[in-house]
């Protein structure tokens, strides 16, 4: 099938006018509305303990929130023409949805040229629809045998070339990302010097702030994050490097340096058992070398992104 250039714009703006609406102020002043209902109504003391700390971890974190340093450079080319100019390259788009984390979305429209994969470990249970426009496959037995769920996600995630060796190009999404588009837009990004692209965080530019973030949210394990920033404190690595939202990886696997890049991150992972790649990638970048945006920079806030919706898991 082909699709027209306004087609695009079409479909983007609508889907851009949903996230403003999924996201915006009105609906984030409902939530904090319905919390604190449940706070007055049920006595959910839990809750209300909950917003305490978050408000003073958030306080916490002003002392590491600067004026943004990287600004997202717009990719100066359209989706349309990264669809012209991407038609005869191979595209893997791929998600891993284990122990029922996240419900598998459908993507809205089908390329000749695109492959949607879903790694799960119950694809009997994802799989829905049987006009799912994802090829569903079981995680491969010696990646699942070796690793605990969310180590297998993650392996997977930062091992697109090992898994799609014929392909030129790979996309790896959260399974909460819905994909409304082409996203040709983000591999051509991956036009750098690592041959990957990822969002720049849309809240956060520095990994101490990050790992503050996370141990006030209880997200990883607070001891490992502890120890992680620690080690990364003695080595010199140095507060507002930059952040990266880690929801979608976009890799250019004809890059050899994309696979090197990726394969020291997942080292750095693994090594830090905190549970939180998004930590370890910016330490990775400033150990070998590389400036923040070596890595290309898809945009300063994923949510904002008409090709695609951020869902809650």
């Amino acid at each position: 099938m082909d699709y027209s250039e306004n087609f695009f714009k079409s479909v983007e703006h609508r889907n851009a006018e949903f996230n403003s609406l999924l996201y915006g102020a009105d609906y984030l002043k409902g939530l904090q509305i319905n919390n604190l209902m449940r706070v007055v109504t049920k006595l959910d003391f839990k809750l209300l303990a909950d917003a305490v700390r978050l408000k003073i971890a958030d306080k916490m974190l002003n002392k590491y929130q600067k004026k943004r340093k990287f600004q997202s450079e717009p990719s100066g080319i359209s989706t349309y023409e990264s669809y012209q100019k991407l038609k005869k390259k191979r595209i893997v788009i791929y998600t891993c949805i284990l122990g029922g984390y996240d419900t598998l979305k459908e993507p809205l429209l089908e390329f000749d040229n695109v492959t949607y994969i879903c790694y799960t470990d119950d694809a009997v249970k994802i799989k829905n629809d049987d006009d799912t426009k994802w090829i569903i496959q079981q995680i491969p037995e010696g990646i699942s045998k070796r690793f605990s769920k969310i180590m297998t996600n993650r392996y997977l995630k930062m091992h697109p070339k090992e898994l799609f060796p014929d392909a030129d190009y790979a996309i790896y999404v959260d399974g909460n990302i819905g994909i409304q588009s082409f996203l040709g837009a983000y591999l051509v990004k991956t036009d750098v010097s690592t041959g990957i692209a990822i969002f720049s965080h849309s809240q956060r530019q520095c990994v101490y702030a990050e790992a503050l973030a996370c141990i006030s949210r209880k997200k990883g394990n607070r001891k490992a994050i502890e120890y992680q920033i620690e080690l990364y404190k003695k080595e010199g690595f140095p507060k507002n490097f930059g952040l990266y939202e880690c929801t979608i990886i976009a890799s250019d696997l004809q890059n050899t340096t994309s696979v090197d890049v990726l394969d020291k991150w997942w080292k750095a992972f693994l090594y830090s058992k905190s549970f939180r790649d998004q930590l370890s990638l910016p330490y990775v970048m400033w150990k070998i070398g590389r400036k923040y945006t070596d890595i290309g920079l898809l945009g300063d806030n994923i949510f904002d992104d008409g090709r695609i919706t951020v869902y809650g898991h």
